[in-house]
């Protein structure tokens, strides 16, 4: 069910951006951009950012175009600032990281802002943001800790905070790095891995690839591997990203609050009534990582485990 509802979203996202888009690009006089600022979009006018290859529904690829909420959120934004967007598709995460830092790329779209990236990108304001959850196989005794991770073979995306995060808490875990979400993932069901590290949203790859061997054994909401995700711009244009600020924070809370297609409140009541309705663990699990994802900058996570019975909060042991 939450599947299918992310699906409707995308679509009337797509939509909706798409009679959008070009009014927008018309409309950029409300930004108040300075005169720098326009001589910088007239030498400018299309920027190129990264486009993954399956962080679903976020930023993936289908038949060779860039799909997901931060294309559409980068379109949108680009847009009204009267820029228009080129998509780099292929490279790896690292890979990805590796360009931005040679300033062959001009953004990464959802990116973490952590203080040793600041050298070589500038952050706009962070737009979504969600938990990380610990995978592992439905035969498997389930982990209750991160600190249990230690000593075991856990699979995580090379270059992502999950690698840095586990390097400095869990030292003595065996990182297999990987290419991506879906490779990780797949490092779990064939048991090259015991467990994999990364953000709610690989709940997505696991339904929509259909991975049932796999379980969502742990939620975390710590703050050091909260998904914060921001627009990275080069550190040789610092002028685009004041640019894309102006026109995120043209963008009204009602606009902005599309994105999740529902308030914090009845979100957390929706996804209440999918735990109590669905019938495998693997579902429930997926449907509260889901609800668990907040798009409003300062927004709690936590609202929705309060919505469920302590009981049922106990199961997944939150850090």
């Amino acid at each position: 069910m939450a599947v299918i509802r992310l699906k409707i979203y995308l679509s009337f996202l797509l939509i909706t951006l798409q009679l959008s888009a070009p009014l927008a690009a018309a409309q950029s006089a409300d930004l108040a951009l300075t005169a720098d600022e326009l001589r910088w979009i007239e030498a400018h006018p299309v920027i190129r950012a990264h486009n993954e290859a399956d962080y679903a529904p976020f930023n993936f690829t289908v038949d060779g175009e860039p799909r997901g909420f931060a294309i559409d959120y980068m379109n949108l934004v680009a847009a009204k600032a009267g820029l228009r967007v080129e998509y780099v598709t292929g490279p790896s995460w690292q890979e990805f990281m590796d360009m931005i830092r040679a300033e062959e790329l001009d953004v990464m779209i959802n990116v973490a802002p952590l203080p040793e990236r600041e050298a070589f990108m500038h952050f706009t304001d962070v737009y979504f943001q969600s938990p990380s959850v610990v995978v592992q196989r439905v035969a498997d005794e389930s982990f209750s800790s991160l600190q249990d991770l230690a000593r075991r073979r856990v699979a995580v995306v090379e270059g992502y905070y999950h690698q840095d995060y586990m390097g400095r808490e869990v030292p003595a875990a065996d990182l297999l790095l990987t290419e991506d979400n879906l490779a990780a993932l797949f490092a779990v069901l064939d048991g090259r891995a015991e467990a994999m590290l990364g953000s709610s949203h690989v709940t997505y790859l696991m339904s929509e690839n259909s991975l049932t061997g796999l379980k969502v054994t742990l939620v975390t909401n710590a703050p050091e591997l909260k998904s914060t995700n921001a627009l990275g711009v080069r550190s040789g244009a610092p002028i685009l990203r004041d640019i894309l600020q102006k026109s995120m924070d043209w963008q009204s809370w009602r606009k902005r609050r599309r994105w999740s297609g529902m308030r914090s409140r009845t979100c957390a009541n929706a996804a209440s009534r999918w735990y109590h309705s669905s019938r495998t663990s693997r579902t429930r699990i997926a449907n509260i990582s889901w609800a668990s994802t907040t798009l409003r900058p300062g927004a709690r996570p936590e609202r929705f485990w309060a919505a469920l019975p302590a009981d049922k909060r106990a199961r997944w042991s939150l850090s």
